[in-house]
C-alpha cells in the first residue's frame, strides 16, 4: 500500500490508501489508522488466533476489528453474537473442525460468557491519534529545536531531589544517542496540543534489548486532564516496537505513594512484588530511593503479563547497564538483592503486587 504522509504520521492520503489496498506490507499502525477512518473499531476483548499449523504458535499481539453498518454509531457488540462468529471463523476460515476441543477459542468463549456487550474503540484512538484528544509529538534530536521548552516543563514539575537528574542531562542524552549500543535508543519528545502551540509536555524512553524502559513524564496545561496520557502512552509503545522487535512490553519507576501507581494502572501498568530501589543518580552519593517497578505488555492488557523471572531479571540488568550507566550491574548491591527476592518467588513465574 502506498501512503503518503509527513513526519508526525498525520497526513495520509486515503484516497490513495484506498486505491493501493491490494499490497500486504503496509505499516501496521498506519493500516489501523487508515482501517480506523474507514469506520472499523477494535473490539475489547482478548482475541487470540489459534495456531494455523501443529509447527506454529497461537498469535496473541492481533486485534479483532468490527465495522457497523446498520448503525454506524453502535460502540458495542452483543457477546453471544461475537462468539458464535468467532466460532464459525475458526470453523470454515481456519480449518478447525471442533472449535471447542482448541484451547484458545475455549478461552474467548469463557471470557465472552462473562459479558454482555463488547464494548469496541476507535482505532485512531486505540494507535494514539484520537482525533478527541489531539497529541503532537516533535522528537529532540542535536538540533536542540524544543529543548529548552523541554527543560523548563521538566525544571517545574520535578522539584530537586533523589529521583530528579539536572535538566542539561537530557541534552547529553540526545547528544549521545548515536553513541549507543546499535540496539539501543534514546528518545525524548516534546508534546503539544497541536503544531505550533507551545510546549506543554514532555517525555523520555528508552529502546533496550528486549525492554522498553519509561523515563520522564510531564503532562502541564493544556494537555493534563483531557485523557491525552493514553495517547502518550500509545505512541511510545508504537516508537519502541519500531526500535526493537524483541521487545513485548516496558518497565516504569514511580512512586509507591500517591496517584501514580493507580493511573498508571488503569493504562494496563501492573506493580511488581519486589522491594525495589533506584540505583543512586549522578551526585546523589548513596541515595537509592524506594519506588515501585511496573511492567506494561505492549497493547491493549486484559490480565497479567506472562513475564518470568529470568526475562525480568534481564530486563532490569539491562537498565541498570544502559540507564544508570553501571559497568557490572550483576554485582550491584541493588541487584544482587533484587535477584535473590525473584528466585525467591515459588514459580517462575513473575509475582504481581495485589492492587
Amino acid at each position: 500500500m502506498s501512503v503518503r504522509v509527513d513526519g508526525s504520521l498525520d497526513g495520509i492520503d486515503w484516497e490513495q490508501a484506498k486505491a493501493d489496498l491490494a499490497a500486504d506490507n503496509f505499516d501496521p499502525f498506519l493500516r489501523a489508522r487508515v482501517w480506523g477512518g474507514w469506520g472499523y473499531r477494535k473490539l475489547d476483548f482478548p482475541y487470540v488466533q489459534p495456531a494455523l499449523s501443529e509447527a506454529q504458535l497461537p498469535v496473541h499481539h492481533l486485534m479483532l476489528a468490527v465495522k457497523p453498518v446498520a448503525d454506524p454509531s453502535a460502540a458495542a457488540l452483543p457477546a453471544p453474537r461475537l462468539r458464535d462468529t468467532v466460532h464459525a471463523y475458526l470453523r470454515w476460515a481456519m480449518r478447525i473442525p471442533e472449535p471447542e476441543a482448541n484451547a484458545e477459542y475455549r478461552a474467548m468463549r469463557e471470557q465472552l460468557a462473562a459479558r454482555d456487550l463488547v464494548p469496541s474503540i476507535p482505532l485512531a484512538r486505540y494507535v494514539g491519534h484520537d482525533p478527541a484528544a489531539p497529541l503532537s509529538v516533535h522528537e529532540i534530536t542535536g538540533d536542540g529545536q524544543d529543548l529548552a521548552g523541554v527543560e523548563a516543563l521538566y525544571a517545574s514539575v520535578f522539584p530537586p531531589g533523589a529521583t530528579v537528574v539536572d535538566p542539561t542531562a537530557f541534552r547529553r542524552m540526545v547528544e549521545d544517542n548515536g553513541r549507543l549500543a546499535p540496539d539501543v535508543r534514546y528518545h525524548l519528545w516534546a508534546l503539544r496540543e497541536r503544531p505550533g502551540a507551545p510546549v506543554s509536555g514532555m517525555v523520555s524512553f528508552f529502546s533496550l534489548p528486549g525492554v522498553g524502559f519509561g523515563g520522564y513524564l510531564a503532562l502541564g496545561t493544556p494537555l493534563r486532564g483531557q485523557g491525552k496520557l493514553r495517547s502518550v502512552v500509545a505512541r511510545v509503545e508504537e516508537q519502541m516496537r519500531r526500535d526493537n522487535t524483541r521487545a513485548r512490553g516496558w518497565l516504569i519507576e514511580c512512586e509507591p505513594e500517591g496517584d501514580a501507581l493507580r493511573i498508571f494502572g488503569r493504562l494496563g501498568f501492573r506493580e511488581i512484588a519486589l522491594d525495589y530501589r533506584q540505583p543512586p543518580l549522578p551526585g546523589r552519593g548513596d541515595d537509592a530511593p524506594r519506588l515501585a517497578l511496573a511492567y506494561k505488555a505492549f497493547g491493549a492488557v486484559y490480565a497479567p503479563a506472562d513475564l518470568v523471572r529470568d526475562e525480568l531479571y534481564e530486563a532490569v540488568r539491562s537498565v541498570f547497564a544502559t540507564v544508570y550507566g553501571i559497568d557490572t550491574p550483576e554485582r550491584h548491591p541493588i541487584l544482587v538483592d533484587l535477584e535473590a527476592q525473584i528466585r525467591a518467588w515459588p514459580t517462575s513465574a513473575v509475582k504481581w503486587r495485589l492492587a
